[in-house]
């Protein structure tokens, strides 16, 4: 029999089953599709309930898709919404959960509304409201407060610097003194657990233990947040064990209190009074805050989907303690949405751990932690097995506001694309790790590491991490780098670097990527093994004007064998047991040369000279730095073996030939570099560039790196692309 109308013949079919009760709010297509309705004017008015029909309708028909349209509004939820296996599995028909209209997208609250607010005089001001909050249950973790979507700044001290959401908005631990110079650099009270107040500074705040402390440790590669236990005699004692701050925190390093009650003192701040359950804000630009929507995150992510086969489109997911959690799933894609304003602190708006995983076209912003996070499975290990996930023009920024390794979009794991993301404005990097055969590719990353050093644009490392991964065709420009200086001061500084492979990172390809403008090198090789650095533009990289300490375009580290050596010493044992738990698992990884190189045997661990980087190829790129005659070409930091790292093929243009240096030992001139058998058929020449001074890097016909065999770099392609979901590029 051929059925015109699968309509009619699934409503006769509802109307035989159990469901018959559901046919009121479902619906089905032409292509048999069951829709569910959420909103004013339907059956279902939360989405809760929308997914307990569908977990219905799944204990009888599987094979059926459903869909649940959403349509525009607020959906406040006081927990989790949860998607599992009664609602989509693998092997079972497509949910999809999608926005009835994409242009007005449903707003998906991760918090519970604070209502009744009355204007109350508090210390000593007029500007306050305070709110009941009783009711709520809120407890002494509840640390996001959010007016119409944003996060609010807890009462702090010392105050924000406007316009400066990650620098300059904390205390030093001391007061500029050398670490070497000082006489409790190693606990800065008492015990580690305390902070001395600098002289003239010491607060007197009635209800510490209800603050908190967030703190930034010597290397500006991470902060912590610990609970305070009380303030007395000029100290503020931390409630956490001593071995989690050992040699973290350093009489140099910033802090800042929050949550502490006489510090309620500027708009857009709030305090929470625990014992008394009461919520005091002081709202920017005098608003009432009856008349907007104040909220409180509980405390998990604002979705979670734990099964298979689901379809999530053009939603927005903001204030939770997380965005979008991705656990165990299989066949997920999300689609379209604005994901923002969620996490306190490592928490991301999106974590994902799962396979066959799509996340595109989506706007993720002012997080508390890392915009997407990537895990891998541990036990995933062996040669084959790839995870198939994709990460693909997505809008990334603004991250990391609390936390400041908050990353723009970390990535773990094996057989993972990461491709055409614009990422801005991170304290630390824009892309993190590099795993194994995985593809980074045709991102656009700007203005990152605006807190952090030692750091870079894209960035990783581990011996076992690189095989495979090809890092190319991205745009990256504006690594900055923030450090303190000896002087006591904290500036943009010069280590900050474009793509930096760490700790041994091998059998990376890095090719067709523009880099330009970074306060570091454009990359910083850290004793990396097996890579190739072919085909790319490298332009006016090195420390700006304001930066301090010397750079240059390229940085080559190596470790060595001599017993002083930190990897022998403190790295090497870490390392072997890391890099036999994946080998010893699959022999196949031992076909690959960087991980044939076992780093605990010293007959593959060390070259001739004692150096251990080897096979790093640099071939066909451009090097142009006119602006900066007298800067470095090649730093080669520590031991570098220059005939089992090769150099040929390039084009070096410093705007005056008698400026090119290599500092590798005593360092060289063009003429002692290449008798050293680098570079014979490089070239010191303009690479004739279309339009440099206003970013326009193509090339000229008559190119002497056209010459060389190079192949130009697709810049229209980098970056975000038009789709029915991003209609307009930023």
């Amino acid at each position: 029999m051929k059925c015109r109308n699968l309509s009619t013949v699934l409503a006769v079919v509802l109307a035989a089953t159990p469901f018959f009760g559901l046919a009121r709010f479902v619906s089905a297509i032409e292509t048999a599709t069951i829709t569910i309705r959420v909103g004013a004017g339907t059956p279902n008015a939360t989405i809760d309930a929308a997914l307990e029909k569908v977990a219905a309708i799944r204990r009888k028909d599987t094979q059926t898709p459903i869909e649940v349209r959403i349509a525009p509004g607020d959906y406040a939820m006081d927990r989790q919404l949860m998607i599992t296996r009664k609602h989509a599995n693998t092997n079972w028909a497509e949910l999809t959960v999608r926005a009835d209209d994409f242009g007005r997208k449903p707003r998906l609250f991760g918090a519970r509304d604070v209502k009744g607010w009355a204007k109350v005089r508090f210390n000593g001001r007029d500007d306050v409201w305070m709110a009941d909050v009783s009711a709520l249950k809120l407890g002494k973790t509840s640390r996001l407060f959010f007016l119409d979507g944003r996060r609010m700044q807890p009462a702090r001290w010392p105050n924000a610097v406007s316009g400066e959401p990650y620098g300059g908005c904390a205390r030093a631990l001391d007061d500029g003194i050398q670490m070497w110079q000082s006489p409790r650099f190693c606990n800065m009270g008492v015990y580690i657990d305390e902070i001395r107040f600098r002289p003239g500074e010491a607060r007197c705040w009635s209800k510490p233990e209800y603050g908190w402390v967030v703190a930034w440790p010597r290397h500006n590669w991470w902060n912590a947040v610990y609970s305070i236990k009380c303030v007395s005699n000029d100290l503020v004692r931390l409630d956490a064990p001593h071995d989690e701050i050992r040699d973290r925190l350093f009489p140099w390093d910033r802090w800042r209190a929050e949550n502490i009650l006489e510090e309620l003192d500027a708009p857009g701040e709030w305090y929470h009074d625990i014992g008394e359950h009461r919520l005091y804000f002081i709202p920017p630009g005098g608003i009432d805050p009856n008349a907007a929507r104040t909220t409180v995150a509980h405390g998990a992510a604002v979705l979670s989907i734990a099964g298979g086969n689901v379809a999530i489109e053009g939603l927005e997911i903001l204030n939770g303690a997380g965005g979008l959690n991705i656990s165990s799933a299989d066949r997920v894609r999300v689609s379209g949405c604005s994901i923002h304003d969620v996490g306190f602190f490592r928490e991301s708006a999106v974590h994902v751990r799962g396979h066959h995983v799509r996340i595109e076209d989506c706007d993720v912003f002012n997080t508390g932690g890392n915009g997407i996070f990537l895990g891998s499975y541990g036990k995933e290990c062996r040669v084959d097995d790839r995870m198939d996930v994709v990460i693909e023009n997505n809008h990334v920024h603004h991250c990391g506001e609390v936390y400041s390794h908050g990353i723009g979009i970390w990535i773990g794991g094996q057989g993972v694309r990461v491709s055409h993301n614009l990422i801005h404005d991170m304290p630390r990097c824009g892309l993190f790790g590099y795993g194994r055969f995985n593809e980074i590719s045709y991102n656009r990353i700007r203005q990152v590491n605006l807190v952090n050093d030692d750091t870079g644009a894209i960035y990783g490392g581990g011996w076992t991490d690189g095989v495979g991964t090809k890092v190319c065709y991205n745009h990256i420009s504006h690594s900055i780098g923030y450090q303190r200086t000896r002087d006591g001061s904290y500036v943009t500084h010069s280590g900050a670097h474009g793509i930096y492979p760490d700790e041994g990172c091998g059998g990376l390809e890095i090719f067709g990527n523009l880099v330009d403008h970074c306060n570091g090198v454009g990359a910083h090789l850290h004793n990396g093994r097996w890579i190739t650095i072919s085909n790319n533009v490298f332009v006016s990289n090195a420390p700006r004007a304001s930066s301090k300490g010397a750079g240059g375009q390229l940085s080559l580290s190596s470790w060595n064998n001599l017993t002083n050596d930190y990897f022998v010493c403190h790295r090497r044992a870490a390392i072997s047991k890391q890099y036999h738990g994946l080998v010893d698992n699959d022999p196949r990884w031992l076909c690959f040369p960087s991980l044939a190189q076992a780093p605990d045997k010293d007959s593959t661990a060390f070259n001739a000279d004692g150096s251990t980087m080897m096979g790093v190829r640099v071939v066909n790129n451009i090097f142009y730095y006119p602006d900066q005659g007298k800067t470095d070409l090649v730093r080669g930091r520590r031991h570098f073996s220059i005939p089992d790292n090769p150099f040929n093929r390039n084009v070096y243009w410093s705007g005056n030939p008698t400026n090119i240096t290599f500092r590798i030992g005593t360092g060289y001139d063009w003429k002692t570099w290449r008798e050293a058998g680098q570079d014979a058929d490089s070239v010191l020449a303009d690479p004739m560039f279309i339009d440099p001074a206003n970013g326009d890097y193509r090339l000229r016909p008559g190119s002497p790196a056209l010459a060389r065999g190079f192949k130009e770099i697709p810049y229209a392609e980098i970056g975000l692309r038009r789709t029915k979901f991003r209609k307009k590029l930023r």
